[in-house]
């Protein structure tokens, strides 16, 4: 019976201390790992080293926390491992530019050197002497745009869902907003008779189908900007475009010509999931300004003194909206600036298609950039005219700059409202 009873004991002890260590297990399970983004120009002038500081606003918010590395070149900042509760705490906190949760980023196909051709000797492009897009043109190329390594701020735009599920995309829309309430939502690869009807090329999607309501399209095949105008051309009164396996978490903002915004790979399989299995899917999108600050690593505001337009934000792309009820002539111009990155060398532009015959001219000043110097800065404005033209009439064109070698092109989306 003595036996029975010491048995007893030891079991409940085994048991009590089971229950007491779980707590402690499961608290350790709910750390992951973030990336913290500090402002190092604003470290308190009481700190003698930047670790110090860092360690120090780490201390305010966790115990038990520590720093696992810390980044002093492209960012400035730590990694450690923190609560979701201690990660928003820490946000808030002074100095703190951002709190990101870490994220495995894996290398696709199409990314890799060997899918484009490149070697270790000094002609990079055996094979070709031209790409046609412009985040290539970082490597065949000695003249790039501005704003791909300099832009200081991100553009998000939120899709909000009927469960209440909301996720995080990029966009450069800023025309109408939508309805301030929920809108109807459908895939486009169900509102189709096209095999392809999920990329929303042109003709493809079912009006019927769309009219009234915000549509999902698949990344890839045509332009990004020009599935919105499919979708618009059909009826529909947004887009949200999902990267697929070939473009995984790779985001581009670009100006829309309707309320849209660009999705991960990630997010896009959450946000289909939920349009499979729900008899009444429902969505809006969201859209909240400028901020990628943590790029610039401090506090950035826009000098009153100047005037600011759309058309002249540094961007590869063109994107040109015109009002199709003026009787006269539409006049838009956009101004772009191209840093030297290579050797000296001059570029002349060229307009392709020809655009005489889509209701609108396309001219460059200047035609030729002459660059003597690295990191040497030129600026070009492109000036496009339309005639007067149907509503919902859309035309495309591309522009390219060329040393007789190499070129570097941009996209032009053209559209009458």
């Amino acid at each position: 019976m003595e036996m029975v009873k010491c048995f007893m004991i030891v079991l409940l002890l085994g048991l009590c201390h089971v229950s007491m260590a779980a707590p402690s297990g499961e608290k350790k399970s709910r750390r992951k790992t973030y990336i913290v983004h500090m402002a190092k120009s604003e470290m308190p002038a009481s700190f003698q080293h930047h670790t110090h500081w860092y360690d120090s606003s780490l201390k305010s918010v966790s115990g038990e926390a520590a720093m696992l590395y810390t980044y002093d070149n492209v960012i400035h900042g730590f990694s450690t491992q923190l609560t979701n509760q201690e990660a928003k705490q820490l946000e808030s906190q002074p100095g703190i530019l951002a709190v990101l949760p870490e994220l495995r980023y894996e290398l696709h196909t199409t990314r890799t050197p060997e899918f484009l051709g490149l070697s270790r000797a000094a002609d990079l492009f055996p094979e070709t002497e031209s790409a046609s897009e412009v985040v290539i043109g970082v490597l065949d190329t000695g003249v790039w745009p501005e704003s791909a390594g300099t832009l200081d701020r991100d553009f998000p735009a939120f899709v909000s869902l009927g469960n209440g599920r909301n996720y995080s995309g990029v966009s450069l829309y800023r025309g109408s907003p939508l309805p301030g309430k929920m809108l109807p939502f459908v895939y486009a690869g169900n509102a189709s008779n096209a095999t392809n009807g999920n990329l929303c090329m042109m003709g493809t999607l079912i009006p019927e189908k769309v009219a009234g309501k915000i549509v999902l399209c698949d990344r890839g095949m045509n332009a990004r900007v020009q599935k919105g105008a499919v979708v618009k051309a059909a009826g529909g009164v947004g887009m949200v475009l999902a990267n697929t396996a070939a473009n995984g978490e790779e985001l581009v903002a670009d100006a829309h010509l309707l309320p849209a915004t660009a999705v991960g790979q990630k997010s896009g399989d959450d946000i289909k999931g939920y349009l499979f299995s729900n008899s009444n899917p429902t969505v809006t999108i969201l859209f909240e300004g400028t901020k990628i600050r943590s790029l610039a690593r401090r506090n950035f505001t826009c000098d009153a003194s100047k005037s600011y337009r759309v058309t002249d934000l540094n961007y590869p792309s063109f994107a040109v909206n015109f009002d199709s009820v003026t009787g006269g002539s539409n006049v838009v111009k956009h101004t772009r600036t191209l840093t030297n990155v290579g050797s000296p060398a001059t570029y002349k532009v060229s307009i392709s298609p020809e655009t005489a015959n889509m209701g609108v001219k396309i001219s460059v000043e200047p035609e030729s950039l002459s660059f003597s110097q690295a990191n040497e800065k030129k600026s070009y404005t492109v000036t496009f005219t339309g005639s007067s033209q149907p509503t919902n009439t859309y035309s495309f064109a591309r522009l390219e700059w060329s040393d007789g070698k190499y070129i570097v092109g941009s996209p032009v989306a053209i559209s009458w409202t």
